[in-house]
């Protein structure tokens, strides 16, 4: 079946001019970081796995697979995005498709440890994602391919020694934690 078809971009212009020089001063601030931590950010292997968590998340908010996200997401928004789902699959809404065509992660907008009340050092990552997605809703039989930024933090805690597993990443926060047309503030319906 043929949709129509509208195209709309929502980027930070901001955010795309400043993140090259933010990269950089940040991946110095983790590189120290990892003196004290040993390997506590590997830049390539950041990369690749925070980009399958972007897709994961993406497909878990419109599947009935949404155990995953109990791995991946802080408990605060694992709990809003557990409501959000079923909010969303109690809607018409739902009756539409959602993919991600394309997510890159284009690089680290701050990235800093942290000490907690408990004694845990965590070191927070925000990085800056450019994606493609298509939202598809056939009882309209339209097709929106949509070009925009999201600003995801991950987080992880610290080894306190050499001899020690760093902690797993899990997402902290999420730029868009929704995908309803209304969340995206579109002028129009899908």
């Amino acid at each position: 079946r043929k949709y129509k078809q509208k195209t709309v971009k929502m980027m930070s212009p901001l955010d795309s001019m400043t993140l090259p020089y933010r990269h950089a001063y940040n991946r110095v601030k983790l590189w120290a970081v990892n003196q004290v931590f040993p390997d506590a950010f590997v830049w390539k292997e950041f990369k690749e796995g925070v980009e399958e968590a972007f897709e994961v998340v993406h497909s878990c908010l419109y599947s009935d697979e949404s155990g995953q996200l109990r791995h991946l997401l802080a408990e605060p928004l694992y709990d809003e995005l557990r409501d959000y789902r079923k909010e969303l699959l109690a809607t018409p809404h739902h009756a539409r498709t959602a993919t991600v065509d394309s997510v890159e992660c284009q690089g680290v907008m701050s990235g800093f440890p942290n000490s907690e009340k408990f004694g845990d050092v965590l070191l927070y990552v925000q990085v800056l994602f450019r994606t493609q997605e298509t939202f598809t809703c056939p009882h309209k039989g339209m097709e929106t391919v949509i070009h925009r930024t999201h600003k995801w933090t991950f987080t992880r805690a610290l080894a306190e020694s050499a001899d020690q597993p760093q902690g797993d990443w899990v997402i902290a926060d999420m730029s868009y934690k929704g995908w309803y047309e209304e969340d995206l503030g579109l002028p129009f319906s899908l």
